[in-house]
């Protein structure tokens, strides 16, 4: 993983858990990315204030590469079906 929001902790890992999960799960993946913006999002103003908001940013950011990579697949994937 590039960047973390919060400290190092997980980076000092050999595997990310992030890491860890889009490799066995795509699918679960992006829920997951999903569930933790939202979490952030709703707690901020009563417990980690622009600290989440900035974990939210992350987790949207690391969503919008997933979609993209995903839009850019299908697109490709269109192609090659193409006489």
């Amino acid at each position: 993983m590039r960047k973390q929001i919060g400290g190092d902790h997980y980076q000092r890992l050999d595997i990310e858990p992030l890491d860890f999960f889009r490799a066995v799960s795509e699918d679960g993946y992006e829920g997951f990315l999903r569930f933790n913006a939202m979490k952030y999002l709703t707690r901020y103003p009563q417990k980690g204030g622009i600290g989440d908001l900035r974990k939210a940013h992350h987790y949207c950011e690391l969503l919008i590469e997933l979609y993209e990579h995903k839009q850019m697949a299908s697109h490709h994937n269109s192609d090659d079906k193409m006489p």
